[in-house]
């Protein structure tokens, strides 16, 4: 259940929100762990003062970034985002990078 938080309401205790709510996203296509993974979520958008935030729903039980920290049910914060100029260039460095990518989940079908 995802909890949306408006202006006045709830929001006042964290100065968070209004929240938009985007359903049952299915993403084009997915790596996790080295191996091709469909991953169907629910996530809310907002904003906390400058710090964007997403709260996260997964949607359909399988392997993902978020069963390797949390059995469904539980909760807690998994991941920090950014934004950047070039996924191609970004990926490039990531692929160099001595640290193991654990997923690449693109989003708008690229």
């Amino acid at each position: 259940m995802i909890l949306i938080i408006r202006p006045g309401e709830q929001g006042l205790t964290f100065d968070a929100g209004p929240f938009f709510l985007v359903e049952k996203i299915e993403l084009a296509w997915g790596i996790h762990r080295g191996r091709e993974q469909k991953f169907l979520h629910t996530s809310a958008y907002g904003q906390w003062g400058s710090l964007m935030v997403e709260l996260v729903q997964q949607d359909e039980e399988g392997p993902s970034p978020f069963r390797d920290v949390y059995a469904p049910g539980e909760e807690g914060i998994h991941h920090m985002a950014m934004m950047v100029d070039s996924l191609e260039l970004t990926y490039e460095r990531i692929r160099l990078d001595p640290c193991k990518s654990v997923c690449i989940f693109p989003y708008f079908g690229s």
